[in-house]
């Protein structure tokens, strides 16, 4: 019986996606019990909020195991783009300010002591 694996990863504006995608192609290959047939595949999904979005699928036929072939694929995945220096962000929002008061600018743009100086 095959288990279909479904695993999405976000990495950081910059990254180059063919390098991507040929690095989640190589682990999915060097992967023990993720199955040659059908093809797994890596695809560029989306331009995404704070990150590019790409998408694993392959399968499994240790259908009964497949939580943990799905675990061993991803701690795979996250180590090969550490390796590569591939920053897998956290989401971020940048606040524009219209208008504030007085006090809170006077507070803004207070020089505030570093950790060495404390």
């Amino acid at each position: 019986m095959n288990r279909r694996l479904d695993i999405e990863v976000g990495v950081a504006y910059g990254s180059d996606p063919a390098q991507v995608v040929a690095l989640l192609k190589r682990v999915i290959a060097a992967t023990p019990d993720v199955a040659q047939h059908p093809e797994p595949t890596g695809l560029f999904l989306r331009l995404g909020a704070s990150s590019l979005d790409f998408s694993v699928r392959a399968c499994t036929h240790d259908f009964s195991n497949w939580a943990n072939v799905r675990s061993d694929l991803m701690t795979r995945i996250y180590a090969a783009l550490n390796e590569a220096g591939i920053e897998i962000p956290f989401p971020q929002q940048d606040l524009h300010l219209r208008s504030v008061s007085e006090q809170a600018a006077a507070m803004l743009a207070t020089p505030r002591p570093t950790a060495d100086e404390s």
